[in-house]
């Protein structure tokens, strides 16, 4: 089966799932959304507070 996160309701809808298998699809997804940020803020974590701060006031100049 093509990875669940790239189908559409529709598609889902279509192989016809018992309701565990979608609730299995929604919290296999909800892990691996947790885990994503989670590794964001790990990397996140590395840099500089100063560098970041100098990204968003060039980002964000009405800050």
């Amino acid at each position: 089966m093509r990875n669940f996160r790239d189908m559409t309701i529709r598609e889902l809808a279509s192989q016809r799932q018992t309701v565990d298998d979608v609730q299995n699809m929604i919290r296999d997804l909800f892990k691996e959304t947790l885990q994503t940020i989670f590794e964001a803020e790990t990397v996140l974590s590395t840099v500089p507070m100063e560098f970041i701060l100098e990204i968003a006031v060039t980002a964000f100049p009405f800050l």
